[in-house]
């Protein structure tokens, strides 16, 4: 005697259940019974999908405009990926060339000089990064398959990937905090020309020492970036197809990364806009400083 199966009862309604699949007007387009591997919309929409869908297949979430309008950028940027990906290596030469120079016996003496090397070293493993994840895609460690699943790879290639993106967290931050320093010296140096007090921190010891402290509070930085992000097992992949090894995806716990891009994101304002208002102040320094100048070698 057969036992009989009996369906589990809810009180939340899905709306992508077995009683909406036989109306024409409520159905998932994207699922696995109507999916197409081409489909660009079914790739995002699998990815990060949204709550439901509306009769008319329009989404019916408050924020579907904006989030669709954020897609589309972040495709189109996606376009110009691979001339950032040449321009990286070029950027990579270009920097050892400073660094060759920069790292004289005359040259490396002088403060802003030496903070120049930090802000050299920085772009090398901006750019390292990046090309370290390009070679990975290049098919020659292992040649990728598709499984319908944006961001899937293998387990190593993911470790390349993870580790060059926290090196660029690092490298990012502390370039542009490196950069804002050499600013606030300048500025200090030509307002306050006089003052004992400015040229103690002008001299090389205090320039290491700031590149020490920037360097050890951006690689912490970092690591939280390395520690938030885990590895999710693909188990079946978008298009069905079956490869040859184990897929991989980053997922970062929702809880703590949009506060951290938010504080990321924070932070490079804050030295953009405090650069800008820097340089503005060195201007107008420098305007008066030359005004002084002038009226010293008159005759009043």
């Amino acid at each position: 005697m057969g036992t009989k199966k009996v369906k589990p009862t809810t009180s939340t309604i899905n709306p992508f259940s077995d009683y909406y699949e036989d109306d024409p007007d409520y159905y998932n387009p994207c699922d696995d019974k109507y999916y197409d591997p081409y489909d660009e919309f079914c790739a995002i929409y699998r990815d990060n999908p949204l709550e439901y869908l509306a009769p008319d297949g329009d989404f019916l979430s408050s924020s579907s405009d904006w989030i669709n309008t954020v897609y589309s950028l972040f495709r189109f940027f996606d376009k110009f990926k691979p001339i950032y990906e040449v321009a990286c290596y070029i950027i990579f030469i270009i920097n050892i060339f400073h660094l060759l120079i920069l790292t004289r016996k005359e040259l490396r003496s002088n403060l802003v000089y030496m903070i120049m090397i930090g802000v050299g070293i920085s772009d090398l493993v901006q750019s390292l990064g990046t090309m370290a994840q390009h070679f990975m895609t290049l098919n020659i460690v292992y040649k990728i398959e598709d499984c319908g699943e944006s961001g899937a790879y293998r387990y190593d290639h993911l470790i390349v990937n993870l580790v060059a993106k926290s090196a660029q967290v690092m490298s990012r931050r502390c370039s542009s905090f490196l950069a804002l320093y050499i600013a606030v010296i300048r500025a200090l140096a030509i307002l306050f020309p006089m003052i004992q007090r400015v040229a103690t921190i002008m001299k090389p010891a205090y320039g290491f020492l700031m590149m020490i402290i920037v360097l050890v509070s951006c690689t912490i930085w970092s690591v939280v970036f390395f520690v938030l992000t885990e590895f999710k097992k693909i188990l079946t992949c978008g298009n069905l197809y079956r490869p040859s090894y184990v897929m991989y995806k980053f997922q970062v716990d929702e809880q703590f990364k949009y506060p951290f891009m938010f504080v990321d994101g924070c932070m490079a304002l804050f030295v953009s806009f405090s650069y800008v208002i820097l340089a503005s102040v060195l201007v107008v320094a420098i305007c008066k400083a030359e005004k002084r100048r002038r009226s010293l070698g008159s005759d009043e």
